[in-house]
């Protein structure tokens, strides 16, 4: 089956499939004050709690979007896209009223490293739902619904985004020692 794909739907589809590191969220829940921890203000349950959200939600949407394109999905991709921006958004208000009790990803990354992580990646989902919005991707989704799924080769990106899923959940679940590794390279600058 050689289809034809929006000209944005690998960037929308790599964007949502990257949004899966989000499951780091719930690394950070033993820092809370409620858990006993010494890291964090209880305010950041809510964040915490929908980046892992977000993460773990992030391969099933990829999957919706990707192989059984619909109206559903595409309704789904929509939803997923407003609550990952809503969390960022809410991340870094929770992070300007109730700022963590020491720098969680450690004591020589650059003051405003976290922030930027988080507008990057906000800026980028905030594209990618702009372009889900786009005539021709909603008209995409709107004139496969009723038909049957796609298969993994015919797929967008011949299903190479799966990489990136994987990819996102390594990042989440290593992202401790990465900030570690991280913190101890700027040590070493400073």
């Amino acid at each position: 089956m050689d289809r034809e794909f929006p000209r944005y739907l690998s960037f929308i589809l790599i964007i949502a499939a990257w949004q899966t590191y989000r499951i780091a969220g719930a690394i950070f829940w033993s820092g809370l004050d409620l858990s006993g921890g010494d890291l964090l203000p209880n305010a950041w349950a809510i964040p915490l709690s929908q980046d892992t959200v977000t993460g773990l939600l992030a391969p099933l949407i990829v999957f919706m979007m990707a192989m059984r394109p619909s109206v559903l999905s595409y309704a789904l991709g929509v939803s997923f896209f407003v609550f990952g921006i809503v969390d960022f958004t809410n991340g870094m208000v929770v992070e300007a009223l109730y700022p963590p009790h020491f720098p969680p990803l450690g004591e020589n990354m650059p003051a405003g490293f976290l922030k930027g992580w988080l507008f990057g990646n906000m800026t980028l989902e905030i594209v990618a739902l702009a372009l889900l919005l786009t005539p021709a991707v909603r008209r995409y989704f709107i004139q496969a619904e009723g038909g049957s799924g796609l298969r993994f080769r015919d797929s967008p990106m011949a299903g190479k985004w799966i990489w990136v899923v994987g990819f996102g959940a390594l990042n989440g679940i290593f992202f401790k020692a990465q900030a570690a590794a991280m913190n101890a390279m700027f040590g070493l600058l400073n």
